[in-house]
Order: structure tokens, then C-alpha cells, then sequence
């Protein structure tokens, strides 16, 4: 996984579930009993706006 080269690691265990990363930030995307949820370990999002344009967005646990 090309991820996995550059170190970017942590939530492997979500592999197979249905869903968006963007999805999986908001509604926080689980098992039952999670170590962890995927928002918890998201720092910052580099999303595209309507307008075309592209906007960092940080989050507000870091």
C-alpha cells in the first residue's frame, strides 16, 4: 500500500467496511468495541470546495 510506504498507518482494521473516508471522519466509522474511531486520528482534510477551489480544513482535537 502506498500509504503504508510514506508511514501513514493506523487504520488498517477499517479495511472492508462500505463507506467514504469523508464519511468515516463525520459519522466516526466503527466496529463494535473499537480501539479507535478514524476521526480521532485525522489532524487536518484537504478538501475541494463548489467554487473548484482547494481548502485545508484542521481539526478542532489537534
Amino acid at each position: 500500500m502506498k500509504t503504508v510506504s510514506m508511514g501513514l498507518s493506523g487504520i488498517e482494521y477499517h479495511l472492508g467496511l462500505p463507506g467514504t473516508v469523508g464519511g468515516a471522519v463525520v459519522m466516526n466509522s466503527k466496529w463494535t468495541n473499537p480501539l479507535s474511531y478514524v476521526g480521532d486520528v485525522v489532524e487536518s482534510a484537504l478538501i475541494l470546495t463548489r467554487a473548484g477551489e482547494f481548502k485545508e480544513v484542521k481539526s478542532r482535537l489537534f
